[in-house]
Order: structure tokens, then sequence, then C-alpha cells
């Protein structure tokens, strides 16, 4: 039907068959395009915008869903679309018009293709971008030819204003969906200014979250679309600007020239800023070689001057970058760190030993240059320059110059130091095709060179890291992995067996509301054809999603969905196959289903990590697809993924995908002691728990161990705080008193929450309990509880965060009822390292107290550093 009489005032999307939307072609309205035009009018004032002269126009055709709507002759048609959907349409006319639209603030218009003399056509397009039920006309030539009212869109997207990035930065976005069974994707107008990548789906609150990841590639403006089952929607513009150099900055830096510094300096400057509004921060390009502090800003003429220290920790090159206001970083000098000077000739020089054989020592850093010298393995060289980290140049000890391909180098500060003791951590291991072991190596004297080498690389190859050993199992066999450091060897034994038909499951979310639909992940290598999940007798068919490359190591991965569990633990096993049959044996998994149906609810249920908390642990650790030695351990402990610590013998995944890094987290935190510990001291204790302090406590544990809630013999106040936390007894009185017990030094006062001091009540002494004071704080009950108690002879109030009443009074365990200051403070005074107080983890502690206390998930820097709840920190200077 392509004609509609007058009487049609409202044509609904679903009369088009679906959403009004936009052709295949992306919409050509965004300026870095070059073809796009808008014109706004600032009122729908039809008398105003008529033109008395005769229309030029001929035809108007609207396209939906490969179909053609005219509407030439109904001028007060209403079509109602999608808010941030997009219409196109097709005009006839005799002579080029001026397409505008009555309310600017309602509809976007833009021209696809300019006026053809020859077919006398032109084409443009509509996007709803005013709020729900608003309309607006639109016109050519100042004639109305419809009008579009903003209808329902059936997503949500977390990013509607135009976001500002420079060359290289990312930006990631969220876009949740109204039904879980729709398909969702995205793109950008102009693939050259921006790239895309789709990150692991994940389900929140009950609906699917897609998070999309934007990298700033090229200078110029592009708009981002959601595409929802097929049907584009416009919602927002990425800009990218070029890097800017400090010449531009708005501050000055004294001094700014390049450093040297020798393992263990200190090296302060001082950065100006250009008024008192500007907030300043830095940070160095490679945290591992310097450590940063900023003091508090003094201020000078009328500007913040900040002073900022680093200190080196170990030998290597790196930017330092000053923040303003949060904007994008900005170079401002170098600094190489040296190492140590030793008492030899070769004092601050730095060597490296060649792994390979037959390696060629070229004239330049590529494989284009010409080949000076063909080298033997054990080779050993002075480094002169690794700012290439592809290619380093090097000194041979014949004095050649030339260079190497990096990836055949043990650095090592020390020429020619061999060890005269060499062992190895492990004698022998199995483990599966696809999977890698971590060895390490321990030598005489320390620092000593090792080079790693394997028996047969068909079955077995390594990847080295200093005195660390990747081994890779690549096919079925057996090979031997041998450490050599000039005249001595050792060797470890490993086997390889067939790879597993499955890498990795998981479920999400990892907290499933009952009766709530959960999805099963899994991944798989690219020989396999389909993946099944078996549950409870149950087979569920598992989709094919899309395939990621790591590192140059491919990975599969698929997705079924199970719906109506009910409360309880849902064990199921993830099988594949390659051809006929599906494979015996797979990898397990299991879904945990809750009864609660909110994170600030006391519970008495087990607990798990949740979907939030889990993006707030992977945005705390990083992703690393590869193993990387963390700097902040004494004993610089590889980890890999989001945070996964790797032991001698410990078989793990080389080169995850991001997908399999969450997976590889999430199973972690549910299996190990992180969240088994938190529930036995839940349990042991007899503990009413939200899942907010759940997530809370996991976190921490994640971070800092979980023996502090496993052994309570170990010191920890903030522990000793929540188990303090009962609900009170509101019929204490001088007459029925309740024993209780000091757990720390408390000062009792005149009045609940302060007054006069009466003095100090020192840990371990017995008060009686008399009276409650259930106070609140920043709006939220029970988070201030005082008790009035009798204690050396006083009848005074103290803060009840330190008073234990016996547990024979069976009082309610209920966590609610935690002391939020104290528990804050205490918690906040886990962020030491090396003796000092990091800010990084400072902050953590903060957010972490906040989710505790407030059932608060704000992770934003800089909300946790305004410490909004007012906890007591320790300095940071």
């Amino acid at each position: 039907m392509k004609y509609f009489s007058k009487s049609t005032t409202c044509i609904l999307a679903v009369l088009l068959a679906a959403s009004v939307c936009c052709t295949a072609a992306a919409p050509a309205f965004a300026a870095d395009e070059g073809t796009s035009t808008a014109s706004y009018t600032t009122s729908e004032t039809a008398d105003s915008l008529r033109q008395t002269s005769a229309s030029a126009v001929t035809s108007v055709k609207v396209h939906s869903n490969g179909k053609d709507l005219d509407v030439t002759t109904d001028p007060n048609t209403v079509l109602e679309l999608p808010r941030l959907s997009i219409l196109t349409f097709t005009v006839k006319s005799t002579r080029a018009v001026n397409y505008t639209a009555g309310t600017g603030s309602v509809a976007r218009t833009g021209t696809l293709t300019a006026y053809n003399a020859s077919t006398k056509e032109s084409t443009y397009n509509v996007t709803a971008i005013g709020a729900l039920g608003t309309s607006s006309g639109l016109y050519l030539d100042g004639k109305k030819i419809f009008s579009i009212k903003v209808g329902h869109t059936p997503f949500v997207c977390d990013t509607t204003m135009p976001v500002t990035k420079t060359i290289g930065e990312n930006y990631t976005f969220k876009v949740t969906a109204e039904n879980s069974a729709d398909a969702i994707s995205f793109h950008v107008g102009n693939g050259s200014l921006a790239a895309t990548a789709a990150l692991p789906v994940r389900t929140e609150s009950g609906k699917k979250a897609y998070y999309f990841k934007l990298t700033a590639v090229k200078e110029g403006r592009t708009g981002v679309y959601v595409t929802v089952n097929g049907t584009a929607y416009y919602s927002f513009d990425i800009i990218v600007h070029a890097k800017e150099s400090s010449e531009k900055s708005a501050f000055t830096c004294s001094p700014s020239t390049d450093v040297t510094k020798t393992v263990g300096e200190t090296y302060t400057f001082q950065v100006t800023a250009g008024s008192t509004a500007d907030s300043l921060t830095f940070n160095a390009g490679n945290g591992s070689v310097l450590s940063t502090f900023a003091a508090a800003p003094s201020v000078s003429n009328g500007k913040k001057v900040y002073t900022f220290r680093i200190t080196a920790l170990k030998a290597g090159k790196t930017g330092i970058y000053v923040v303003q206001n949060s904007g994008t970083p900005t170079h401002v000098f170098d600094v190489t760190v040296q190492d140590k000077a030793k008492d030899d000739s070769n004092t601050d020089k730095k060597y490296a030993v060649l792994t390979g054989d037959n390696v060629n020592l070229r004239s330049g850093p590529g494989t284009s240059y010409d080949v000076v010298d063909n080298l033997a393995k054990g080779a050993v060289f002075q480094v002169l320059d690794t700012s290439n980290s592809e290619w380093t140049k090097v000194t041979t000890s014949s004095g050649q110059i030339g260079y190497v391909s990096t990836q055949y180098l043990q650095f090592t500060s020390t020429p020619g130091s061999s060890a005269s003791q060499l062992s190895i951590s492990k004698a022998s291991g199995t483990f599966a095709a696809g999977k890698s072991m971590f060895i390490s190596a321990t030598v005489k004297p320390t620092g000593s060179y090792v080079t790693w080498t394997s028996s047969d690389e068909k079955i077995a190859k390594v990847k080295a890291d200093g005195n660390y050993c990747y081994i890779l199992g690549v096919s079925s066999g057996t090979a031997t992995i041998k450490a050599a450091s000039g005249g001595i060897s050792t060797s470890c034994t490993v086997t390889v067996t067939a790879a597993d038909p499955v890498r990795f499951t998981y479920a999400s979310p990892n907290v499933v509301t009952a009766g709530q639909d959960v999805v099963l992940y899994a991944t798989t290598d690219p020989s396999r054809t389909g993946v099944q999940f078996q549950l409870d007798g149950k087979t569920y068919p598992a989709d094919y999603i899309r395939t990621d490359s790591t590192n140059g190591v491919s990975t599969k991965v698929w997705k079924a969905t199970v719906s109506g569990l009910a409360q309880g633990t849902f064990s199921y096993t993830a099988v594949s196959k390659t051809t006929g049959s599906y494979s015996t044996a797979g990898v397990s998994g299991d879904i945990f289903v809750t009864a609660a149906k909110d994170y600030a609810t006391t519970t008495q249920e087990n607990h798990r990590a949740s979907e939030d908390m889990l993006n707030f642990l992977s945005a705390k650790e990083g992703y690393y697809a590869s193993p990387y030695r963390d700097t902040l351990t004494t004993d610089q402990i590889p980890t890999t993924g989001y945070g996964m610590v790797l032991y001698d013998g410990d078989v793990f995944y080389n080169d995850m995908s991001e997908t399999e890094a969450w997976a590889c987290m999430v199973n972690d935190i549910n299996k190990s002691s992180y969240t088994s510990a938190v529930n036995s001291l839940r349990s042991k204790n007899n503990l009413w728990m939200s899942q907010s302090q759940a997530d809370a406590l996991i976190s921490f544990a994640y971070n800092v161990g979980s023996s502090y809630f496993a052994d309570m013999s170990t010191s920890c106040t903030f522990r000793d705080v929540m188990l303090n936390a009962v609900v009170p007894p509101t019929d204490a009185s001088a007459s029925k008193a309740y024993r209780a017990r000091l757990t720390g030094d408390s000062v009792l006062y005149t009045a609940a929450s302060g007054g006069s001091s009466l003095g100090t009540v020192s840990s371990g002494t017995v008060v009686q309990v008399i009276g409650v004071s259930d106070g609140s704080k920043y709006n939220q009950q029970h988070k201030n509880v005082w008790y009035q108690v009798q204690a050396n002879g006083k009848t005074g109030w103290m803060s009840a965060a330190y008073v234990h009443i016996d547990d024979s009074y069976n009082l309610k365990h209920d966590l609610i009822y935690t002391n939020a200051d104290v528990f804050g403070s205490q918690m906040a005074r886990w962020c030491m390292a090396g003796g000092s107080p990091i800010s990084g983890l400072l902050y953590r502690r903060i957010q972490e107290a906040n989710m505790y206390n407030y059932n608060d998930y704000n992770t934003d820097l800089t909300y946790a550093k305004s410490n909004p709840y007012g906890y007591t920190l320790p300095s940071l200077s």
C-alpha cells in the first residue's frame, strides 16, 4: 500500500513492519563524511515556513525495510520514529530545494545525495533526537512534506553527548538491550577516524549489556551508530584531536629536560598550572621503572604550583606525563634509569646474551638492513640502545656494532656472568597442547644469565623472561626443556597431551536472580565446530559468536542461554566436537542463583562476586594477555589476565583473549579462597551479609589475601569492627545490662555521637551496655550505633565499633549495623607497600568501604579521591 488518505494522521512504526530505519548505507551527515548538510529553524510555525510560490517538489517517498511509502500528497502524515533511529527518503523536484526541520532539537536533518539535474532526485535523512513524544515537521523550500514523532528506543546507551579523544586513546561505552533476544552491534560513520571492537557481553540487572570500544585513529569527527536487529540508531559523535605537544600546554614544567637516575635515587620537579582553577596530576609511562609521588599544591602569584617526585625502581626508560583537568596526558620529559654501579670496569653498562643460534647481526633495526655478521648462541653483547622494542642495538665482543632481534636476547647487568650454581623449580610436568607451564631458575651469583631451549619445538616451545620460562605445549609428545648458564645446565622433561576440547567456560551474570536468564559462554581452539552445555540432564546447543585473535592465538567464542532456574548452585559441563560426536570430557562450571532481589538487603546466603564487582576488579587489575613481572611484589611474581598470579609449576593459557581473561578471573574468584573465606567468615560467625558487603570483602581478599578472613588469629581491625555489629539491644538499661568486651581502645563521651570526653577505656576492658542510640549517616540508617556503657566506675557513651556484646545473648549479627566511619577508616589503612602508603591502594580501599557501608559502586577515581563519606585517611605525603 503506497497511498494513505489525509484521514491517516499518524503512521506507527508497526504499520511499516518494523521500526522506521535507515538504508544499508551508513548515514552521511557526520561532519567528517563530506556530504552532509543540516539546517534548523527554531519553531514549528507553519505560516512562517511556507512559501507562497508553487512547489518544485513532485514526489516524496520514505524508505523503510525495503519498502517505499509515498507521502507526496499528504503533508499531515506523522511517522513515529524510535528515538535516535534514522529515516531516509527520496525527493523528486524540478530544481534543488532547501531541506529544513521545524524543530531542530527534535529532528536532525542530513543530505545523503545532492540534487541530480539528470534524475531530478535528491536523498535526505532525519534522525529523531528529541525527547519521547515530541514532534517536528520536515520542510522542503518551507513547505511541510511530513512530520516525525519521537518514539521508544529498544536500548539504552550510556553515552549520548559527543566524546572527545586524542589519537591513540580509547573510549568504552555500554549499550543495554531492552530485549535479550535482540541482536546488537555498532559501527562508526567514518571507519578511518576510529577503530571499533566489541568486548565481552555481560548480563546486568537481568539485561544484556554490550560493551563497545572505540580507538581514536585520525583527526576528525564521526557519528557512532548502534544497530538493533538490523535497524541503525545514531548514538553520539566521537571527536578525534591530534596529539598536542608540550608547547601547547597551559602549564609550565621546571625543569623539563630529560634526566638520568640510578636505581634508588629520587628526582623532584615542579609544574605550575595556568590558574588556581586548574588541577594537575602526573604519571610515568612505565610504572615498573619509576614510582611517583605528588605533594599537595601551593599557590604562588595566583597559580597552583605542584611538586612531583619520582623514585627510580629499575633500569629502563620512560616518559613523564602531566594531566591537566583530567584531560589528555602531555609528555614533558623522559627519565632514564640505570642500574647501580658495580665494583668493576663494566660499571653502568648493560649486557645481553644471545639465546638463539645463527642469528643475524644487521646494520639497522629491521630485516631490510644488511647482515653484518651471523652469530652463535651464547654470544655476549654490550647493549647500546633499547628504545626500539623489537630491535636492540649492541656491540659484539669483536667491536662490531649492529642490531639484533630482541626476541633472541636475554638481558643481564653483568657481562658474560655465568652461574656457578643453577637449579630449576620443576623437573617434569604434564599439560595439554595449547596450555603453558611456568617454571623458574635459581642462580648463583644472583643476576647470572640463563638461556632456555627446547629439544623439540614441534612438541614444546619456550618463551623466556630472564630466569622465568613459559613452556607452550604445541602437540602431543615429550620434550626436554634445558636451562643453561655458561658451562652448567639442568633440564625439565615435559609431556604434552592432546588439546582440551574446551579452553574456558563461565556463566553471566555471575550472580543470577532466581528466574532470571543466564548466558553460558565457552571458548575453544579454532578446530572445534560445535559446543554444547550439559546441565541437569538437559543439553543446550551453543551458538558460535566470533573468533578472537590475541598475539597470533585464535580462539572461538560460543554461548547458550538457560532460563527458569530456582535458587541454588547448578553445575554444568561444556563439551565440543570437531566432527561427528561431542567429546565425553569437557570443562565444568556452575551457575549461582540467589533469592536476593537487591545488593543492600542482608541475608544468610552464601555470596559470590557480582557483575559490578567483576567489572571493578577487571578495571583495577588491568588486562594482560601474557605474563608480566609484578614489580610491587618482592619476588616480581608473574601475573597475567586480570590479576592472575602464577607460581612455579602452574599450568595456564598464555596469550589469552579478553574474553578468556574474564573467564579466568571469574573462575579464579569463584573457586579460590577469595570467595570461600568470605563465606566461611559469614557462616562461622552467623553473620547476615549483603551482596555489596560481600563484594567489598571479596575485592579486598583478591588484592590483599584471604587469610584475614580465614585465620582469626591475624590482626585485622576492620574485621573486628564487622564482628561487633549486631542488632542493638533496645531493652538495655541499668537494670538489664548487657555484658561486653572492648576489642579496641575507645573514648568514653558524655553524649551519643560525641560530647565531652570522659577518658579512654582500654582494649580488653569488660563493660556493661545499658543504653542504645541507633544513628544514621548520609541518610542511611544504622550506620552510627552508639552504646551507653558503664566502665571503670564511669557511665558514658562510646561508638559501638569496638564493643563486642557477649555472644551468649544470641543477638542477630547483622552487618548492616557496622559502624561506617570506623570500618571505612580502618579499611583505608590497608594501603601500604614497602612501608609507605600507595595512592592507588588507598583509593581502592575507599571504594571498597563505600560499597560495604553504603552500597555505593561509584568507581570514578575523582569521586574516591574526594572521600565522600569522610573517613579518616592515612597521609600520602
